[in-house]
């Protein structure tokens, strides 16, 4: 029998869990054995009841998860208390960013241990990346309702920035990212993206839905015929002379490249 475990998410600010306790109700029936870490789910609002009402066996810390799991379904990477946990053999799911250099430590530590890790952000079907898209989606979408809040600050050129904590809680969407979004939020300044991706592409979408001229610039010739259907300000960075003219206008700028 697969046993499946969701070890509670260590990372700071990380309120997200593997799995949602409808995921696991799927898998219980399909005859697969699920272990969640006690308090994994509560960060996103799931309690251990409904975990345990979906089938899957409470276990009192991430050691007894690992320990008993072959697939390891996680969010984010796994972080130093957690090296020692994995296992040869052990299959780990999770978003990992290796390209990164903060994660040099943590690729080692994945060469040596035997463990088949599958990154999120790499896994292609049908030369797509499926797992990755809706990440860049809500990224993209909220690059642009960040942006509404930090330009309405009136900083001037000189400021300390502060993160709301309290503000991604308070938006209730935008599109289908979030049905809503506070009253009165809007972009008065031009903005300027940069990559007519997914997240690009959802930039453009919410930053025109609080009012803002967009100007995409995109490499692709088949994604900016796409996007010139959304707005006629699409640019190939090989247009020197209009990039630089849209970089002169625009007061705000995102980079979804």
């Amino acid at each position: 029998m697969l046993t499946l475990g969701i070890p509670r998410e260590i990372k700071p600010l990380e309120k997200r869990v593997g799995m949602t306790p409808e995921g696991v109700s799927w898998l219980t029936a399909a005859g697969v054995r699920v272990l969640v870490e006690s308090k994994a789910g509560a960060g996103s609002g799931f309690s251990d009841q409904e975990y345990a009402l979906a089938g899957a066996r409470m276990m009192g810390d991430a050691a007894a998860v690992y320990g008993a799991a072959g697939l390891i379904q996680k969010v984010k990477e796994p972080l130093e208390p957690e090296y020692p946990l994995m296992r040869e053999g052990q299959i780990i799911f999770g978003f990992f960013h290796l390209a990164s250099p903060e994660n040099c430590g943590l690729l080692q530590v994945l060469l040596s241990s035997g463990v088949t890790a599958l990154a999120y952000e790499t896994l292609e079907r049908g030369g797509k990346i499926p797992l990755l898209a809706p990440m860049s989606e809500i990224a993209g979408g909220l690059s642009s309702v960040y942006a509404a809040f930090f330009s309405g600050l009136n900083l001037g050129p000189v400021g300390a920035i502060l993160y709301p904590e309290d503000f991604t809680e308070r938006l209730v969407g935008l599109g289908n990212i979030y049905p809503d979004i506070p009253k009165g939020l809007t972009i008065e300044n031009p903005v300027l993206i940069f990559g007519g991706g997914v997240a690009g592409q959802k930039a453009l979408e919410t930053a025109q839905a609080l009012g803002a001229k967009v100007t995409v610039v995109e490499k692709s010739e088949a994604r900016r015929e796409i996007l010139k259907k959304m707005t006629p300000f699409v640019i190939s960075p090989e247009e020197k002379a209009e990039l630089n003219a849209a970089a002169r206008e625009a007061g705000i700028f995102i980079g979804c490249v």
